[in-house]
């Protein structure tokens, strides 16, 4: 079976990797442009993967996987200095200092 797995962090961009766990290897797929400092990456439905942006105003973005690349699909600012997380409930974002 294969797994697909996203890497982000503080670097430019965010990282696509295959898994098989058959062989129980890893390889890298694709590099997308990240958010700056991009710290969280959360799942959400359809497809929609949410990011914070530790920045001195504070910004969540929206993703979308479109074949091998990351997209950014969307950005709001969260009102608060550099969220370091954030949280899914059903429509909401609630977002965190870390």
């Amino acid at each position: 079976m294969s797994y697909s797995i996203l890497g982000s962090g503080y670097r430019p961009n965010i990282t696509l990797f295959s898994f098989d766990s058959a062989s129980a290897k890893i390889h890298k797929v694709s590099d997308s442009k990240a958010p700056e400092n991009a710290s969280w990456l959360e799942p959400g439905k359809e497809g929609v993967i949410y990011s914070t942006s530790e920045v001195p105003d504070g910004e969540v973005y929206s993703l979308k996987l479109k074949g091998e690349e990351l997209e950014i699909t969307g950005k709001r600012s969260t009102k608060g200095e550099e969220p370091a997380h954030g949280t899914l409930s059903h429509d909401v974002i609630f977002e965190g200092k870390g």
